[in-house]
């Protein structure tokens, strides 16, 4: 398959799990020789990414790295859901898209029911310093009486669940 002229959508400001997923696809892409358009859905121009702003946005493949109800008419999405369907305003978004790209197994599963795009799964990247051996951080003397501590790598939101999990 021929790698088409890329522009990707997103929030790339930010401290968000889409927007540094973002950040990190978007050098991996640059990197690799992608010929990718950055397109901020803020309309900010962040200066690490300037030379790829700048390039003209006609006849790319439109990819919305976010929720596709963000920007329906988007060529293709990488997005994810926690529920075993898309949200409501999703589902005809991901009918009509070309591309699917997500983050998990699972999140294939729900979106094969919808779509017959293709799917791909392209796995967070996980920081080295999450290993056996990375650094060994020390919590709070509060936290530190719990055996089990549970590291979020994602912005505690309702749609999250944030209190089932504390429950367990």
């Amino acid at each position: 398959m021929k790698i088409p002229k890329l522009n990707f959508i997103g929030f790339i400001g930010g401290n968000t799990g889409y927007s540094i997923l973002s950040r990190s696809l978007i050098n991996m892409m640059d990197f690799v020789g992608m010929d990718i358009r950055v397109e901020d859905l803020r309309g900010v121009k962040f200066g690490e990414f300037m030379h790829l702003h700048n390039k003209d946005h006609h006849e790319r493949f439109q990819l919305l790295h976010q929720i596709p109800t963000v920007k329906p008419d988007a060529d293709g999405f990488y997005t994810v859901t926690e529920f075993n369907e898309p949200t409501y305003g999703s589902i005809s978004p991901l009918r009509n898209a070309r591309l699917i790209l997500t983050e998990s197994e699972f999140c294939k599963k729900i979106f094969e029911d919808f779509s017959k795009a293709e799917i791909g799964i392209i796995h967070y990247p996980i920081d080295p310093s999450f290993k056996p051996d990375g650094t060994i951080y020390k919590f709070s003397e509060v936290i530190e009486r719990f055996r089990f501590k549970f590291l979020s790598v994602f912005e505690w939101v309702m749609r999250k669940d944030p209190y089932t999990l504390a429950n367990y």
